[in-house]
């Protein structure tokens, strides 16, 4: 039986199918399923008890997981999917002979009336339970095999990692298996895991980049070593991908405002009052950001998240221009001569026609060499020397370029190549 027809199946019981009790006090007689079920659950049947003849028979069950919806919680770092899991398996006590029956080959009936595998969440978030499944019906073959669908709700926790937030992937696994029935009694065979096409789609925030499941054996020993018993279990891997667009356009304005505010005050003469005041408030404003930041960002894990480090570092970078706005000031202002063995240097850089092409293209910062410097007491101006003027510029020019450096460095460290290539891809399937 194919897979559709199962769910097609389970979707007309759901929708027509009302729960209804077998009463083994009263023989049924109404129709041939009546029977069927008096036969099958009023001779003796417990579905507390595993469904084998001989208890060395080991009951395989079948297991898919179909993800109807998934999310995730960053401030406990745990992971809720509600799926439908899909069990086959065979009960050797729900048989009979269609030929005697009108030739009915299989019947519905509630999940709560038969046997039914023991299917826990070993790292389950516990304030949630072990999971949930809901009652459903199941459909029962005259040879035994059994087919259920059961709406069910896990929440487990994961190992947060938000280095790369909020470009970040999370992994997050679920480990199923059963709490008394070893592998002599229970084994299980995993089908496949599938993610409907609603699921994938109505989540904006997160991305389920892959499932994929392992089935692993734990076993387990006494202290004396005299008892060893081994259970089965179907571990399932998710990773997820976070897509959050205004959190991106809002680090991406900020960032670049930020550059271009340090770069703006490396083409303003040093004795121009503007280039303090935008230092002083790009200082203002990275303290800013970096408290938003912190408002949004997750509180757990066990690293900083890269967008803090960014505007972090961005911060230090402004605080270093402020400095070396001072020096250069100072430079300009100087009147002591510098040493022959600065000078032997100064005129040896002088001699390479690009350091002095990349200089002139800044010289009307300092006049030619002569500056006139007005602190803001208004004292008397003087000459500053030339040597020092040279060194000012220079000490401008290679901030210049570090600063063009640094930040193309940390842009690429913020942004993943791989979130843009996505984002563009999205933008072109819209």
């Amino acid at each position: 039986m194919s897979n559709n027809t199962l769910l097609s199946i389970y979707l007309i019981i759901s929708i027509i199918k009302f729960a209804v009790s077998i009463d083994c006090s009263v023989k049924n007689e109404q129709n041939i399923e009546s029977k069927i079920k008096y036969k099958l659950f009023c001779n003796g049947y417990d579905k507390t008890m595993r469904p084998v003849n001989d208890h060395k028979t080991i009951t395989s069950v079948r297991v898919k997981m179909m993800i109807k919806s998934y999310d995730y919680d960053d401030h406990y770092s745990s992971m809720t999917i509600n799926t439908w899991m899909i069990n086959r398996w065979n009960d050797e006590f729900l048989k009979w002979d269609s030929r005697e029956y009108e030739n009915i080959k299989s019947i519905d009936v509630r999940s709560d009336l038969i046997w039914r595998p023991d299917f826990s969440l070993y790292n389950a978030d516990i304030s949630y339970g072990i999971g949930s499944c809901h009652d459903s019906y199941c459909l029962i073959e005259s040879n035994g095999n059994i087919s259920c669908i059961e709406p069910c709700s896990f929440v487990s926790t994961c190992r947060s990692d938000y280095s790369k937030w909020p470009f970040d992937k999370q992994n997050c696994s679920m480990v199923f298996g059963p709490w008394m029935n070893s592998q002599n009694e229970l084994d299980y065979v995993n089908d496949e895991t599938t993610v409907s096409k609603l699921a994938a789609a109505e989540h904006t925030q997160w991305k389920l980049v892959s499932a994929k499941v392992v089935k692993k054996v734990i076993s387990l020993n006494s202290k004396d070593k005299k008892y060893t018993a081994s259970f089965p279990n179907l571990s399932y891997f998710f990773l997820i991908e976070r897509h959050s667009s205004m959190v991106f356009q809002v680090i991406k304005v900020a960032a670049v405002t930020f550059f271009i505010l340090n770069l703006t005050t490396l083409f303003i003469k040093t004795r121009k009052p503007e280039r303090f005041i935008i230092l002083i408030t790009n200082m203002f404003l990275h303290f800013q950001m970096i408290h938003q930041m912190s408002w949004i960002t997750p509180h757990n894990g066990e690293q900083t998240p890269s967008v803090l480090t960014f505007f972090r570092n961005s911060l230090v970078i402004t605080c270093i221009l402020m400095i070396e706005t001072l020096i250069v000031e100072y430079l300009n202002a100087s009147e002591v001569h510098p040493t022959e063995k600065l000078k032997n240097i100064i005129n040896y850089i002088r001699r390479h026609q690009m350091i002095n092409l990349i200089l002139r293209s800044n010289s009307n910062n300092y006049d030619d060499g002569i500056v006139l410097v007005e602190d803001q007491m208004k004292v008397k101006t003087s000459v500053n020397n030339e040597e020092w003027t040279f060194v000012a510029n220079l000490i401008d020019k290679i901030c210049l370029i570090l600063l063009f450096l640094t930040y193309i460095l940390m842009a690429f460290t913020l942004f993943p190549l791989s979130y843009i290539i996505t984002q563009n891809m999205i933008k072109e399937e819209a």
